[in-house]
């Protein structure tokens, strides 16, 4: 509340000088038939607890004077005594008094001079917007205040004492002083028993308080309760290391921190059982689950039906459907069939358990792999069984020192979510993913050391960290540019196309506007960079474009990259419909050898569809990289040093949409 300075009554002035303060109609009748207001021991109390200051203070923002009263930052230019002060104090518990006794006669809740006076305290401190029955002592009060235990009442008083969200201790020791108050009429002569706190890090989990309270030289009885999402609490640890036991005492106040065991989903899934991760990782993602008893029946046999579906979707195989009619599983079956990874020839029974030589075959077969090893198990040599344990998917049982497969028996739930969890181990290890294709990761080859947390987008450019340069790249499309305008909206360079080849004649052009281009982009300061859109069927013709570009941009400084660009084409009239990876390596290859050759820093740009199904990324590694995708985050896995990132920018000086990059080097 906002008390500012004015006179009060000569009676309100006399009645504190002598000790008597009536709050007159503002201390209603309570259901009991009494009048209450705030004792003289409370007075004293609060001005204690307050303390006096004569000049306004800041606090938390907001600024207080004499006894803790708000007020403005000017309202007091000289100050305050301590009779105004108290004047000031009489009003605002007189505020109190109405509060207090307007919420207990509402709830018909009896109390005595003491309880009445902690809870004026309170109010002073709080304002009457405390006394809700959504809170807890409020809806004690209103339930009947004695029903409830000394300690209940304590953290009732004790969860008011936080500052920011954070417990501050001096006014916890305060609350636990109102609650001594309204509880044994202590107003400090210290007759009352002690309390002190345990002040809980939840570490994750959540409680009713974060603060709880004991009776100091009694036992803790039962220690706080708090809950967590997938765990259960285990104790709560001290700073010390110490777990507090129920039976200790309490004797100081401390801060402890809860002690969290992960909990099982299932009741028959043990937290220490090898399978536990495997179950309840598959479980968390929805893959696995277990029966409307709540077990998961770790040591029940799995069928084929449910083999393929699991083993197939975890290979990167899209859900098959059944006709109707069919068992839900036989559409997985086809599909099997189909691709080569179940005999054609073999009788299936969709409900009959499967062994772990068949979950063997199907998987290595599903994940397209056959590595060659000496078989690790005394009891086979089976090919796919070594591949699988080759590859960290199916490790059999070890006794002894003694490894075996055992693959005539039939696989279990538990090893057959360790088989599913492994296989998507080893597919993120091994390959990357291209939308729902898995490609495999080009060994000896880098990838990108990029954080994509340092991506940003800052008035629609995308920066990488403090380290990065924003470029465009243009060609005739864009029609007339006004180049200062460019270099003064935040443009870094620019890459412009010299010139391309046409996909059906297989001539070669001059871009139109190059020549402008270049002389405007140069006066206006920015540096530049050249790309050729190459529609090469060969290396030689590969090698006849870049002669093309050496020749146009011979006496132009050139800092940026010379770009080879080869995009598909698909026109029936295409003359590079049907092209080859290869074909195209070589052609790239080819071309970034000539410009090298001239003294230009080549580089190749290409799509991630390019780079992971056409290019041999490993022939072209000695050549800067720029990569097209358009999204906000990529996930291109290989090298890049310039990723254009959209083509709907906007730059002033240009009209119409443009292709906007990112650059990880500087080359001036």
């Amino acid at each position: 509340m906002l008390m500012r300075k004015r006179t009060i009554s000569l009676f309100l002035a006399l009645a504190l000088v002598t000790g008597f303060f009536s709050a007159s109609a503002a201390a209603d009748t309570t259901s009991s038939g009494q009048l209450y207001s705030p004792s003289e021991a409370i007075i004293e109390y609060i001005k204690q607890a307050e303390g006096f200051s004569a000049e306004a203070y800041c606090s938390g923002g907001a600024w207080y004077i004499g006894y803790g009263l708000a007020c403005e930052a000017d309202d007091y230019p000289d100050g305050i005594s301590e009779e105004e002060a108290a004047e000031l104090m009489a009003e605002a518990l007189e505020t109190c008094a109405e509060s207090v006794s307007a919420f207990l006669n509402e709830y018909s809740a009896e109390v005595n001079q003491s309880q009445f006076d902690a809870l004026c305290s309170m109010t002073y401190a709080f304002g009457s917007g405390w006394l809700d029955t959504e809170n807890r002592l409020p809806s004690y009060l209103a339930a009947g205040i004695e029903n409830y235990t000394d300690k209940q009442i304590v953290d009732a008083f004790a969860a008011w004492c936080h500052i920011d969200g954070e417990i501050d201790t001096s006014l916890l020791r305060r609350r636990i002083d109102e609650a001594k108050i309204f509880l044994y009429g202590d107003y400090g002569d210290g007759s009352s028993p002690d309390w002190c706190w345990l002040a809980l890090d939840l570490g994750g989990g959540e409680a009713v308080s974060d603060v709880s309270c004991y009776e100091v030289g009694e036992s803790y009885g039962e220690l706080p309760t708090a809950e967590r999402s997938g765990y259960s609490l285990s104790g709560w640890q001290t700073a010390d290391g110490a777990v507090l036991s129920a039976d200790d005492a309490a004797s100081e106040s401390l801060s402890v921190t809860a002690v969290w065991s992960e909990k099982s989903l299932y009741s028959d899934v043990e937290t220490d059982a090898w399978y536990y991760t495997y179950i309840s990782d598959l479980s968390a993602a929805g893959i696995v689950s277990g029966y409307d008893d709540g077990t998961f029946r770790p040591e029940a046999s799995v069928s084929w039906g449910e083999a393929l579906k699991l083993v197939l979707l975890a290979s990167g195989h899209s859900e098959q459907t059944a006709e109707q009619g069919q068992a839900w599983s036989q559409g997985y079956l086809d599909y099997a069939v189909r691709s080569g990874y179940v005999d054609s020839n073999a009788e299936i029974d969709l409900s009959s358990a499967i062994t772990r030589y068949e979950i063997a075959s199907l998987t290595a077969k599903a994940l397209d792999i056959s590595l060659t090893a000496d078989s690790p198990f005394a009891d086979t040599s089976d090919a796919d069984a070594v591949t699988l344990y080759a590859a960290g998917i199916m490790e059999g049982s070890s006794d002894s020192g003694v490894r075996t497969f055992n693959g005539e028996t039939n696989i279990t739930r538990a090893e057959i979510s360790a088989v599913i969890l492994r296989i998507s181990e080893y597919l993120a290890e091994n390959y990357v993913t291209y939308y729902s294709t898995y490609v495999h990761k080009v060994e000896g080859l880098a990838a990108n050391g990029y954080d994509t947390s340092l991506y940003s987008t800052v008035g629609g450019r995308m920066y990488y960290g403090s380290n990065s340069l924003v470029g465009i790249d243009v060609s005739f499309h864009q029609g007339t540019i006004s180049w200062p305008l460019v270099a003064a909206d935040g443009i870094d360079y620019v890459m412009l196309r010299c010139g391309y080849r046409g996909y059906s004649s297989g001539d070669i052009y001059e871009d139109t506007m190059f020549a402008e281009y270049i002389t405007g982009a140069l006066s206006a300061g920015l540096p530049v960079g050249i790309y050729f859109f190459s529609q090469a069927t060969s290396a030689a013709e590969a090698v006849e474009e870049a002669e093309f570009v050496l020749s146009l941009i011979e006496g132009y400084e050139i800092t940026w990259p010379v770009v080879f660009d080869w995009e598909p084409q698909a026109y029936s009239t295409s003359r590079t419909l049907y092209y080859s990876g290869e074909t195209l390596t070589d052609c790239a290859a080819a071309f970034c050898q000539r410009i090298a050759a001239a003294g230009y820093t080549p580089a190749v740009y290409y799509s991630e569809y390019l780079a992971y199904f056409q290019y041999d990324l490993t022939r072209l590694t000695a050549w800067d990289k720029w990569l097209a995708h358009y999204v906000d985050t990529t996930d291109y896995y290989y090298e890049y040093d310039m990723w254009q990132y959209t083509s709907t920018g906007s730059v002033n000086g240009i009209n119409g949409n443009v292709d906007i990059s990112v650059c990880h080097k500087d080359y001036r």
